[in-house]
């Protein structure tokens, strides 16, 4: 019961909406809201102990999302003026929880983390078009006749090419936050699917804190085999969404992710491609678009009228980067990892070196680019080591700049502790 009411303050519906929250409370957290809390009425006809409302919900069960939490703990300000005013907007606030999105966001996320447990930072170059490039002079160039007939005749020989600007990115994320649009591509095990799993977490856990947030629409290509609109092969695949799902006129922000448009079959391929074209461009502005594709298969007809990511291999540096955090995630020691990384290398003489090195110079990816003459100018040691590793096309580590290969050289590792001499044992 409300304070408010028991203590024959004024009442309303906000008092209705109190005692709905505290079931709410209950549900959300498997907890009373007030714990223990002795109550009883003071002298003043008011409940003693209870003149301060409780701990929002998040603070037992964090992964409730933000919005959910906020709206629970605004019905339960001791002031009924403090509540949520209207059950119409009580109603619009749960709205989001209520609906089959809320379930699939959950599902999603909790899938999406098993499958990215060991992503690791990826870099990559975008190649994107800029719009309205060209489209104006500078003025004191507008003025001059022959320049602006010159601009003219350069637009007509390009009709239909717009101008691309190349940029890479450390971190690949950061490339989806600034592109509508994309292709995402790579070598096999480059890590297109994991990108795009990860890609799919953070826009889902974005989702579920708010409840305005664009959701995520994860769906693998590998399937869409039959005849028919793209459209309903996605519907298809997310029956979770279903009587939800409208991409003309959908009720949140969109973002379709695409897995694997080389994976549909190869007599088919080129159709559905245009099928990917057509719908990109019949997207509304509030759906974004990334479709993954091998970049072995992305050519001809295949190639479709977006942005590119290309995802790089991993740098000695990110290599050995990603085996210290995956080191962390299994409770290993530090200087595990280590001794892993350095058994990939084949090079105990850079082991040290590179030690000097950080101490010195900040960056690791540097040393790996460096020469032997660099790094003895900057640790004071002669080495041929940095040369030597160059040269060994045996390299366990050079075979680990593919993340799948990485991950198989870790499995491989994890029960022996020991990795295999060379390329061939690893894949025996």
């Amino acid at each position: 019961l409300d304070p408010a009411g028991l203590s024959k303050e004024s009442i309303g519906a906000t008092v209705d909406f109190y005692s709905l929250c505290l079931i709410l409370y209950e549900l959300l957290t498997g907890k009373y809201a007030f714990g223990d809390r002795k109550v009883e009425l003071t002298k003043e006809g008011r409940l003693h102990d209870l003149e301060t409302p409780p701990d929002s919900p998040a603070v037992l069960r964090p992964e409730i999302p933000v919005v959910l939490a906020r709206l629970c703990r605004k019905c339960l300000e001791v002031k009924p003026g403090d509540r949520v005013p209207s059950a119409s907007e009580l109603k619009e606030g749960l709205a989001p929880f209520l609906s089959p999105v809320h379930n699939y966001l959950k599902q999603l996320t909790s899938s999406c983390e098993a499958t990215t447990r060991r992503y690791s930072r990826l870099q990559g170059l975008v190649d994107a078009r800029i719009a309205g490039a060209n489209d104006l002079l500078p003025e004191d160039l507008a003025r001059d006749e022959d320049l602006a007939q010159l601009l003219v005749d350069w637009r007509q020989r390009n009709e239909g090419q717009p101008t691309r600007q190349s940029e890479k990115f450390e971190d690949i994320r950061e490339a989806f936050r600034q592109i509508r649009h994309a292709a995402l591509l790579g070598d096999p095990g480059a890590g297109k699917s994991t990108m795009l799993r990860r890609l799919a977490l953070d826009i889902a856990e974005s989702a579920r804190s708010h409840a305005e947030g664009a959701v995520p629409v994860l769906v693998e290509l590998g399937g869409w085999k039959e005849d028919g609109a793209i459209e309903d092969y996605i519907a298809e695949k997310v029956p979770e969404l279903k009587g939800w799902l409208d991409l003309k006129h959908p009720r949140r922000p969109l973002v379709l992710l695409l897995d694997g448009l080389n994976e549909v079959p190869a007599s088919k391929r080129n159709a559905k491609a245009e099928l990917v074209n057509q719908l990109a461009k019949n997207l509304p502005s509030n759906v974004g678009l990334v479709v993954s594709c091998r970049q072995e298969d992305y050519v001809g007809e295949v190639v479709l009228d977006l942005d590119t990511i290309t995802l790089e291999p991993l740098s000695p540096a990110r290599v050995h980067a990603a085996l210290g955090q995956w080191a962390e995630k299994d409770g290993l020691a530090p200087e595990i990892a280590e001794d892993l990384f350095w058994q990939l290398c084949g090079q105990q003489d850079l082991r040290e070196l590179l030690t000097e090195w950080k101490a010195r110079v900040r960056g690791e990816d540097a040393f790996w680019e460096a020469s032997d003459e660099e790094i003895r100018k900057i640790c004071g040691k002669w080495t041929t080591a940095m040369s030597a590793y160059r040269a060994d096309s045996r390299s366990l580590l050079t075979l680990a700049a593919n993340p799948f290969m990485l991950t198989m050289h870790y499995m491989v590792w994890w029960g022996e502790r020991e990795l295999p001499a060379n390329r061939g044992d690893l894949v025996r």
